[in-house]
């Protein structure tokens, strides 16, 4: 066997195993507070800390965004820039600038609110940062809780 395709091989599992363990661990609140109360408690308040961690998030990547268009480099700019390279990202891209309404709901639900407000940086958009980035993470929330309450729901039924 070529070694070539064995390293291929191991870095495309390492790389699913790393997507694995992150999509876990982001959910296992999630699972825990439903194994512990109600899902519909479970959905309302995990939506709600969801929703508070990616707008403080989102407030921190236009502040690392100021800091990008100013010339000055961070490492959290240079990590943002590294996920937005991704082909989630690059679909996340593609949905944003598809058009208004249904490209920020796409990107949203992909992407998150902290890279959606990169997106909306990049590409110029004007008006209230502030509630564009609420609201992608609130949507981003709602969709990503609601899906693991019911994966919770399904597997401890």
């Amino acid at each position: 066997m070529d070694s070539k395709i064995v390293k291929k091989c191991l870095a495309g599992a390492a790389a699913v195993l790393i997507l694995v363990w992150n999509e876990a661990l982001i959910a296992a609140p999630v699972v825990a507070v439903d194994r512990w109360t109600s899902p519909w408690v479970a959905f309302a308040s995990m939506t709600v800390a969801y929703t508070a961690a990616g707008f403080l998030l989102s407030m921190l990547v236009n502040r690392a965004y100021s800091k990008f268009s100013s010339g000055t480099s961070s490492r959290f700019e240079s990590w943002i820039e590294g996920q937005m390279s991704t082909k989630r990202g690059a679909v996340g891209r593609k949905a944003f600038g598809t058009g208004q309404a249904v490209g920020f709901l796409g990107s949203s639900i992909l992407l998150g609110g902290p890279l959606t407000t990169w997106l909306a940086r990049i590409v110029g958009t004007k008006g209230n940062i502030k509630v564009l980035a609420l609201s992608s993470s609130f949507i981003f929330a709602i969709v990503f809780v609601a899906l693991y309450t019911g994966i919770a729901v399904a597997i401890f039924a």
